[in-house]
């Protein structure tokens, strides 16, 4: 053999490797014939001048695999070569191919680099691996997102990955995904940290070369734009070994990890069968692995390396352009039209190999809930045992962190989430107390037989409307500099009664119009001379809010660390002893309880180990409480059906309802005219329409709409009990 097929030719921000692989096999031997090949005259890298000629061929999704896969080996025969793939999806298709002339890895390995499934490998390897799931469950999908603070990617089985920052992002991003790259599309965790990449070429089980790559600066689509190349250390080279020896790897290999921030611990994040596009910054280290690959199977003496540096940059320059059809060797047939982004014809190979699965095969087990049958709709209705048993949760779990932190915990539910006087009612009869935002608020509070000292008062608007009737409650917070000068004023001429005065400390690390800005000099010296005029009967303490639902738990604990740590100064520069530390709400419905458990528990030791073990830790869950405990009845007034058998239906309630765009996706069931039988719709193409007159009055995308569906029929939405339920408004009738 004495030449090299290269494919994957593509080179512009989403490059393949076959320009890298081509420059560094003519880096070590100038004389080498290369051809290229690729699926589309658009792949730019076919103008690349080191190659000899060029191959264009019809792309893979259009035709039979088993024929292709053997056609690319008689084409590698017919030209005495042995052939380099650069693209993921040809790579397997080539692994079913029983010939010495195609270096690609063997079947049985695909199963080991499965993107749904890395938590073996990374296991065997003494890494770990990222929280990853299949997504056949919207609502499941994106409580999990909200979970994480919307730190998630959202994958396609073969290729690209997207993040998703709110739950219609979340949607699109699917969607899109399904659409272009097939089934299964997954949802991954984001790891936050410093990425980098181990590449590697072997042959039949043996570990050929292999280095690291740190990336130093990377495209708005992720991928490396520079790096720093180093040889592999003695337990990186390890376990590379151990990757190649349980594999039988033959062929270039890239894989995918990231550095976590604060613990350096790294996380295999992908695995990719074939060399990176940043393979020849390799070459420029001196590490020239696709030479190393093909000098075994061309029996081609190594050159010594050369080093020219241990960084690599790309830029952007022109070429000639070739016209394709007058190259040597391009015989094939015209190019095929493979899509815009994807000049390779990918996503038409992707969508031909991945599983579809129909709605039956997805999530469609109702909730374990007993749901009353609705006489008039739209409707909402209170589910009276959830919210009882979200209110024991609360109970249960800061009974258990009080115990094993040591400081007495509370908690008082956000009113702002759902004013009902049913809900107050449970909450009171709970033992819980009542934040509040207005005086307002607190009227009506004391109407639900809270007692002035279970009335936390909070917010910017604290005192609307306006009353010259004395104001009692059990702690209030200053949202400002100027609203703890008016408390102080109050508390002196005895308009105002509370035993507990606090400050709202906005976060240091991330943006919020809420609370004084202690990290300002400014105001840290006012707030500071405000607090040593407390009168002596009173205590002082801190409000720390912002939705973990909006940034994770790691990135909320530590702002949530960084105010306590300038409450402390302040307290320290004043000689004040604190009391009390208001953690806030924003915790999401679905967070499991061993996490909420787990913040909790981190929160009030970081609490604790800061104030003293006098402090009490009080915490506001609102929606966490009241969202699962409500559900919304609708009815279908008519049902739109396309060629594809899905579509969407049109029901009596509307967004004027569901206004909530910052929830997670919703649980939606359905219940046939005349029965009682609810089931959960699974995720598909049909969409759920309000009846207003009103582009965005859009109830649910994604769901499936079953054939037996008909008008009349009984939708429900679940977790519909938060800010669904406060901040509806009424549309004309």
């Amino acid at each position: 053999m004495s030449a090299v097929i290269v494919s994957g030719m593509h080179s512009e921000m989403n490059p393949s490797p076959g320009v890298g692989i081509t420059r560094s096999l003519h880096a070590a031997w100038p004389d080498l014939t290369v051809f290229g090949l690729d699926y589309s005259a658009r792949s730019t890298g076919l103008n690349l001048p080191e190659l000899a000629g060029v191959f264009v061929l019809p792309p893979l999704g259009s035709v039979d695999l088993v024929t292709a896969g053997q056609a690319l080996a008689g084409l590698a025969e017919q030209h005495d070569a042995v052939f380099i793939s650069g693209l993921d999806l040809e790579s397997r298709v080539l692994a079913s191919v029983n010939s010495t002339r195609l270096i690609t890895p063997p079947l049985e390995a695909f199963d080991w680099i499965r993107k749904d499934n890395l938590k073996p490998l990374a296991e065997a390897l003494g890494l770990n691996a990222p929280r990853t799931r299949i997504v056949d469950d919207i609502p499941g999908a994106a409580a999990e997102a909200e979970c994480s603070g919307w730190r998630m990617w959202v994958k396609g089985p073969n290729y690209e990955a997207n993040r998703a920052g709110s739950p219609s992002a979340l949607g699109e991003a699917i969607r899109s995904l399904e659409l272009t790259w097939g089934d299964p599309v997954l949802l991954q965790e984001d790891i936050p940290g410093r990425e980098a990449s181990y590449c590697i070429a072997a042959d039949d089980g043996l570990l050929l070369a292999a280095c690291r790559m740190d990336k130093r600066e990377t495209t708005p689509l992720g991928k490396t734009w520079a790096g720093d190349v180093r040889p592999c250390d003695p337990r990186e080279a390890s376990m590379l070994e151990r990757f190649v020896e349980l594999t039988r790897w033959t062929g270039g290999a890239e894989l995918e990890v990231v550095v976590e921030a604060g613990t350096d611990e790294e996380y295999l994040i992908d695995l990719n069968p074939r060399f990176p596009a940043w393979v020849h910054g390799a070459t420029l280290a001196g590490i020239n692995l696709p030479a190393a690959l093909v000098s075994r199977r061309l029996d081609r003496a190594l050159p010594t390396p050369v080093c020219e540096s241990s960084s690599f940059t790309r830029i952007v320059i022109e070429v000639p352009r070739l016209v394709v059809g007058a190259r040597p060797l391009s015989k094939a047939a015209p190019a095929q039209a493979a899509g815009k982004e994807h000049p390779s014809g990918m996503p038409a190979l992707s969508r031909s190999i991945s599983f579809s699965r129909d709605a039956h095969s997805r999530n469609q087990t109702p909730p374990d809930i007993s749901l009353p049958h609705p006489t008039t709709t739209p409707a909402r209705h209170l589910l009276p045992g959830v919210l009882h048993a979200r209110l024991s949760l609360v109970q249960r779990t800061l009974n258990e962190v009080s115990g094993s932190v040591g400081v007495p915990m509370d908690y008082a539910f956000s009113m702002k989430t759902n004013p009902r006087p049913e809900v107050l009612k449970s909450v009171q009869g709970a033992g819980g107390a009542i934040e509040c935002i207005s005086r307002a608020e607190v009227s009506r509070a004391k109407m639900a037989q809270f007692q002035p000292h279970r009335i936390v008062l909070n917010g910017p608007g604290k005192w609307w409307p306006r009353s010259s009737d004395p104001l009692e409650v059990g702690l209030i917070f200053a949202d400002s500099v100027e609203d703890f000068e008016r408390i102080l004023s109050n508390l002196c001429s005895g308009s105002l009664r509370c035993k507990h005065v606090g400050i709202r400390i906005r976060p240091p690390c991330v943006a919020s119009r809420f609370g004084l800005n202690l990290a300002d000099r400014e105001d840290f010296v006012t707030a500071a001379r405000a607090a040593s005029r407390l009168p002596r009967n009173v205590t002082f303490g801190m409000h720390f809010h912002k939705a973990l639902s909006s940034m994770g738990p790691g990135a909320w604990l530590e702002n949530f660390r960084g105010a306590l740590e300038l409450f402390t100064s302040l307290c320290s520069a004043e000689s004040i002893a604190p009391s009390i530390v208001d953690i806030g709400g924003g915790w999401p419905a679905r967070l499991p309880r061993e996490d909420l458990r787990a913040v909790w528990q981190s929160a009030a030791s970081s609490a604790r180990d800061a104030l003293g073990k006098d402090i009490r830790v009080l915490c506001e869950p609102g929606k966490m409480l009241v969202e699962p405990a409500m559900v919304l009845f609708s009815r279908v007034l008519e049902v739109r059906r396309n060629r594809r058998g899905s579509g969407s239906i049109v029901v009596d309630a509307a967004v004027n309802l569901l206004p909530d765009f910052y929830a997670p996706t919703r649980r939606v069931l359905w219940c046939p005219q005349g029965t009682e039988d609810w089931t959960q719709l699974a995720m598909g193409d049909g969409e759920i329409l309000g009846r207003i007159c009103m582009e965005n009055d859009r109830l649910r995308g994604m769901v499936d709409l079953p054939t037996r569906l008909m008008e009349g029929d009984l939708i429900a939405f679940l977790d519909a009990g938060a800010y669904d339920e406060s901040m509806a408004y009424d549309f004309a009738d």
